[in-house]
């Protein structure tokens, strides 16, 4: 959760950022809707199902199935990246999910 929290400081210098909590996991809100969180170890993201989609093909991430056989198509969980700088990889997943909820609004 150490790499989230360093995500977190991050986002929040974006005043318009607040803390959240989606499915009982930390994370990040822009108004009362949560773009980001950690869970398991993982970042999940509110990228949109075409995005996210794009994503899975290109093996950088899965959809979030909380309840398994329902999965929430928009959200992507993405791994820890094994090389490179994890905090800024995470950052710009977490920003563009960040407007990606701010056009959806």
């Amino acid at each position: 959760m150490a790499l989230f929290d360093d995500v977190l400081d991050e986002l929040l210098a974006d005043p318009r950022v607040a803390r959240g909590v989606f499915f009982g996991h930390p994370g990040a809100k822009l108004g009362k809707r949560v773009f980001a969180c950690e869970v398991d170890g993982d970042l999940l993201v509110k990228l949109g199902a075409e995005r996210v989609v794009e994503m899975q093909q290109a093996g950088a991430a899965r959809v979030f199935d909380p309840m398994g056989g329902r999965p929430m198509n928009a959200w992507a969980l993405i791994p820890e990246p094994d090389s490179g700088d994890p905090v800024r990889a995470w950052v710009e997943l977490a920003e563009e999910a960040k407007e990606y909820l701010a056009d959806e609004a």
